[in-house]
């Protein structure tokens, strides 16, 4: 898991400001904070095309194409990940208490990588 380094914003802010905001972190993926609980997420690119054409105004969730995300807890086994990793390229791991705070990033190859550690370790 990567600490947040990532972009969060809420689904209820608006676009241009969002934007702003944010804008100077690094990657492209923009993680979106869904109303009451849940995780989404945006392409940088995708929301600067909409602020170039006018749409600044707009809420970023208006913004969203894609569904709300599964999201794991920093104290599930490595492996659940992989439930969802197949299909999505990043998931949200977020505080098992507060399901708003974000507690870091999932990808695949931070499993791969981590197993890969992990398989040297033991083999030393």
């Amino acid at each position: 898991m990567r600490t947040p380094g990532v972009a969060v914003v809420e689904a209820d802010e608006l676009l241009e400001p969002a934007l702003k905001r944010v804008q100077r972190l690094p990657g492209d993926t923009v993680f979106v904070r869904l109303s009451p609980i849940g995780w989404s997420r945006v392409e940088r690119s995708s929301l600067q095309a909409l602020v170039a054409e006018g749409h600044g105004d707009l809420t970023v969730g208006a913004a969203l194409s894609s569904p709300a995300l599964p999201y794991l807890h920093p104290d599930q086994p490595l492996d659940t990940a992989l439930l969802y990793l197949h299909e999505l390229a990043e998931i949200p791991v977020v505080h098992r208490a507060d399901f708003r705070k974000l507690e870091g990033v999932i990808s695949l190859q931070d499993v791969i990588r981590r197993y890969g550690l992990q398989g040297r370790n033991q083999e030393d």
